[in-house]
């Protein structure tokens, strides 16, 4: 006889084949989803610890940010305060000098008149009116001989409308 619709039965040993087969790739599915179920909590858990770890050591370092900012700020700060302190120091100790300048000069130049006086860093030029030129030596002398002044030197020597000397004197200050 001629097979027509080529279907053919299965027997009761492949049946029993095709159905242990089943039932093993079914364990073997849900073994392998229980485990990867498994793995991936365990990987869950692992991670989710690190990040409350790094969570904690992220508080601690960023009050330890905090501080180190403030610190460089204080610092900053510091510096700023340091440099205005040695400015005001200077200024101060600058215009102590140039009163004791002033001091020295209204000492030395008791007899003459003074016109002006300029101090410029370490250098003072003074213009003053003499009665004649011993005064103006005399000037000149008393001014090397001070603690204050060196280098000094005549720089200019006129005479005015009224006959008296105009002497402009130039030196340097000690400092």
């Amino acid at each position: 006889m001629k097979l027509i619709n080529f279907i053919h039965t299965l027997n009761h040993k492949e049946q029993h084949n095709i159905i242990l087969w089943y039932r093993i790739s079914c364990v073997l599915v849900s073994a392998m989803v229980l485990g990867l179920v498994i793995i991936s909590w365990r990987q869950h858990r692992q991670l989710n610890t690190a990040y409350q770890e790094w969570h904690v050591w992220k508080t601690k370092t960023d009050a330890l940010i905090a501080g180190t900012k403030e610190y460089e700020l204080l610092k900053k700060q510091e510096q700023e305060l340091r440099a205005r302190k040695t400015l005001v120091h200077s200024i101060t100790s600058q215009q102590k000098q140039i009163a004791d300048y002033f001091t020295t000069l209204a000492h030395i130049n008791k007899d003459n008149a003074l016109h002006t006086i300029t101090i410029y860093n370490n250098n003072i030029e003074l213009c003053a009116e003499c009665k004649n030129n011993q005064a103006a030596t005399a000037l000149l002398k008393t001014m090397e001989q001070s603690k204050q002044f060196s280098h000094v030197r005549i720089n200019a020597l006129n005479q005015n409308d009224g006959g008296k000397l105009l002497v402009t004197i130039k030196g340097t200050t000690k400092a």
